[in-house]
C-alpha cells in the first residue's frame, strides 16, 4: 500500500490529485486544524488522522452565500469532505462546517458520503443543519441539478454506509439521505430545537438511517426536538436498542406531509408514526453488525 503523510501547511487536495493511479493508498493527516475542502474521487483510499481531538478539517461554505458562478451556493456544493469513491475508510477525524446556523447561512454540510461501501470509525462530525449527507440524491433533485452538479454526484447507485464509534452533531435534519447507513455505538447530538433523521430512502431498499446501539442526547433543553421526518415519501429510519437523553417532543416522529414512509423504534415507545422491528427485521439488522467486515449489505 502507498503511503502519504500530509501535514496542515500542505494543499490535500492537490496531494490526493496526483497519487498514482491503481495503487490503494492511505493518507496520514498530521495533527493540526485544515482549513480546507476536499473530494475524494480514489477507490479504497484510507484518510486517518490522528485522532477526531488532534486532527480537524473545516471549512465554512454554506447554501446562502454565494458561489462565484453567481448563484446561491446550494447544499450539495457546501461540503468540507466529499466522497465521491468507493469502498473508502476514514478514522481518527473531526470533519467541521462552521458556517453557523440561521438567517444568511441556511444549510451547511460537513460530510457527504455519494460512493458505496463506505466506513467511518472513531471520527467526530460537526455541523447544525444537514451536517451528514448520506447519498445518493433523490432522484428529482439529480435531475434538477443537472445543469450545476457535476456527473458524479447526480447518480442514484445504491449506497452502504457504516459509521462506528462516532459523534455527529447538529440541529435540523443533520442525517439525511437515500443510503442503507448504519450507525453503531454513535453518539447523537441535538444542539437545537429541530430533527435528527431526515431520510429519502428508496421504495424498493428495505433500511434507511439505522441507529444502533446509540446515544441520542438533546442538549438543547428544548422539547421541540425530533427522532426524523421523511425527506422524500417512502423514507426510513430506525432506531435498535438506543439510549436517549434530554427531552423529546411527542410524537418522537413527523410525517413531513408525506403519505407513506418508515419509521422503526426497538424496544418500540409506543409513537403513533413508528412501530417495532419484525423479528425478521432485527436478525437481519444484528447479522449485518456482527459481520466485522462492517460494510452493510456486502457478501
Amino acid at each position: 500500500m502507498f503511503e502519504l503523510n500530509l501535514t496542515p501547511n500542505d494543499d490535500v487536495q492537490s496531494a490526493l490529485d496526483r497519487l498514482p493511479e491503481g495503487v490503494l493508498t492511505r493518507v496520514r493527516l498530521a495533527a493540526g486544524r485544515y482549513f480546507q475542502k476536499l473530494r475524494i474521487r480514489r477507490d479504497g483510499l484510507v484518510l486517518e488522522g490522528e485522532g477526531a481531538d488532534r486532527t480537524a478539517l473545516v471549512f465554512d461554505d454554506c447554501n446562502d452565500r454565494i458561489h462565484a458562478d453567481g448563484r446561491p451556493f446550494n447544499t450539495f456544493r457546501t461540503p468540507t469532505l466529499t466522497i465521491l469513491a468507493d469502498g473508502v475508510t476514514v478514522s481518527g477525524l473531526s470533519i467541521e462546517n462552521v458556517a453557523g446556523f440561521g438567517p444568511g447561512v441556511g444549510q451547511a454540510v460537513a460530510l457527504s458520503v455519494s460512493g458505496t461501501d463506505f466506513v467511518m470509525t472513531d471520527c467526530v462530525l460537526k455541523g447544525h443543519q444537514d451536517t451528514l449527507f448520506c447519498g445518493p440524491l433523490p432522484y428529482d433533485l439529480s435531475l434538477r441539478y443537472r445543469d450545476f452538479l457535476p456527473d458524479e454526484e447526480l447518480h442514484a447507485r445504491p449506497s452502504r454506509q457504516r459509521y462506528r464509534r462516532t459523534r455527529i452533531e447538529g440541529t435540523v435534519d443533520f442525517i439525511f439521505g437515500g443510503a442503507f447507513a448504519l450507525f453503531d455505538d454513535c453518539e447523537i447530538v441535538v444542539l437545537g430545537k429541530g430533527y435528527v433523521a431526515a431520510p429519502s430512502t428508496p421504495v424498493d431498499q428495505p433500511f434507511g438511517l439505522v441507529f444502533h446501539h446509540c446515544k441520542i442526547r438533546n442538549a438543547s433543553g428544548s422539547s421541540e426536538v425530533w427522532l426524523g421526518r421523511p425527506w422524500r415519501e417512502n423514507g426510513m429510519a430506525g432506531f435498535l436498542d438506543c439510549t436517549f437523553e434530554g427531552p423529546f417532543a411527542s410524537p418522537r416522529f413527523l410525517d413531513w406531509e408525506k403519505p407513506r414512509f418508515r419509521f422503526y423504534e426497538t424496544p418500540y415507545g409506543s409513537d403513533a408514526l413508528s412501530r417495532p422491528f419484525t423479528q425478521e427485521e432485527t436478525e437481519r439488522l444484528r447479522h449485518l453488525l456482527a459481520d466485522d467486515s462492517s460494510r452493510p449489505g456486502q457478501k
